[in-house]
């Protein structure tokens, strides 16, 4: 009899749904058409397990941890912000072992998570999935490198408390310098990027300067951002038809800032009737003749 092959494991974790549902559709894009095809290619010493895939007799939560508590990786789906997908997190987190979040283009990351890295992928075009797939072979190398240091919220703040007991007068001082430049460095991130969305070019840098000055962009009245996200069939054609369409039905004032084939971003004013707009924009937009997904998110 030949001898069962011991694989490592790696346990994806993500919102799954109902049957023929959108999480699930989803769900089985990230996993069917990136996940598997990189480690059948890449990684074929390991096992790729999803909850709804385990096959073997036992109360499928303990499964589940117990996947959490020792698989030798762990790729979470944090799209569509599920809370047993971040329970599951949670879990993973305190064990500090390796992780790789990612997430559908457009999503909110959550503030908690937010400073780490997490894998940005599409599902409108193509290469959409062959640039998934290599973004994530390029991180299940790094996190499986023997010198691999785990880093997470838990990790940083065990780091902190551990500095906090040991700490000199001399390094609490400098951990303070330090902690001042990155939140200062970190604004100025935010205001860079900001600007590299518009269209900056001669012909509107007079409209740009006027906009300014009058309040419209930075300390002025436009302090949120809608962004229509296209979803599986949607073109970046009907996406902008859309967006043309509905914006200006739904908004009393706004400012567009990103056009790109996967999504549309604009400023809007921040009043009580275009709050009241961006919420039942939300809730139609899947309604639409062409699916979409929209965003809501404030200013940087």
């Amino acid at each position: 009899m030949a001898k069962k092959e011991n694989k490592k494991r790696c346990f994806v974790v993500g919102p799954i749904g109902k049957p023929d549902g959108e999480e699930r559709i989803h769900s089985d894009w990230l996993l069917e058409g990136v996940i598997l095809p990189v480690f059948a290619e890449h990684f074929r010493d390991f096992l790729v397990q999803r909850a709804d895939k385990i096959s073997k007799a036992g109360m499928i939560n303990t499964q589940i941890i117990e996947e959490l508590l020792d698989a030798e990786l762990v790729i979470a789906d944090i799209t569509t912000l599920n809370p047993n997908c971040f329970y599951e997190i949670g879990i993973r987190h305190m064990v500090q072992k390796p992780i790789i979040h990612m997430h559908l283009a457009g999503q909110s990351i959550p503030f908690d998570i937010a400073p780490f890295r997490s894998i940005e992928f599409a599902r409108i075009w193509p290469k959409d999935l062959e640039r998934a797939k290599a973004d994530l072979k390029t991180y299940i190398d790094e996190v499986l490198d023997p010198d691999y240091k785990v880093d997470n919220p838990v990790t940083v703040a065990r780091g902190k408390v551990e500095f906090e007991k040991t700490a000199t007068p001399a390094e609490r001082a400098i951990q303070e310098e330090l902690s001042e430049l990155r939140n200062r460095v970190s604004a100025l991130t935010s205001e860079r990027n900001y600007w590299a969305h518009l269209d900056i070019k001669p012909s509107n840098m007079l409209r740009i300067s006027r906009e300014a000055n009058s309040g419209r962009f930075y300390g002025g009245n436009i302090t949120f951002e809608v962004r229509l996200v296209a979803l599986r069939e949607t073109s970046t054609r009907q996406l902008h038809a859309l967006a043309e369409k509905y914006l200006p039905k739904y908004f009393e004032d706004y400012d567009l800032y990103r056009s790109s084939e996967a999504d549309v971003g604009a400023r809007v004013a921040d009043t009580p009737r275009n709050r009241d707009a961006a919420r039942l924009l939300e809730n139609e937009a899947q309604s639409f003749e062409h699916p979409i997904h929209v965003v809501i998110s404030p200013s940087p």
